[in-house]
């Protein structure tokens, strides 16, 4: 049976099984990776990271943010907002918001990932904007 278990204040599915009287919870590898990718956005905003961070496992990231919560019960992790110097017409605004729904990201990420694209293309590349 797939559920909605709650970590780090946001919500992942998970698989709940039932077998000889006791119960195990998987998270689906989507899950999995989205929880991963969550932590190394969010702990370096409330703990001081270990040096190799690339090679930081899921276990290890999970252990850090525990340990966060466990020495800080009344506080929650929250993903950083940014805010941007910048405003957007309407109609790109919504396009954006449509784009980050449909890939399950923030609004801000996406921007950073256009950024990033055409800095490669421009800088890197040499291409023509």
């Amino acid at each position: 049976m797939i559920i909605s278990v709650e970590l780090f204040t946001k919500s992942y599915q998970a698989e709940l099984s039932r077998e000889n009287n006791e119960f195990t919870m998987n998270l689906t590898p989507e899950s999995m990776a989205r929880l991963e990718e969550y932590l190394r956005v969010v702990l370096p905003h409330y703990i001081d990271m270990p040096e190799d961070t690339e090679n930081l496992t899921l276990d290890h990231l999970m252990k850090l943010a525990n340990d966060w919560q466990l020495a800080n019960p009344d506080q929650s992790m929250t993903e950083p907002h940014i805010k941007l110097p910048y405003l957007f017409d309407v109609s790109v605004k919504e396009m954006l918001s449509q784009l980050a729904e449909a890939n399950n990201v923030p609004m801000t990420k996406v921007i950073i990932q256009l950024i990033d694209e055409a800095y490669e293309r421009v800088v890197i590349n040499d291409e023509a904007l």
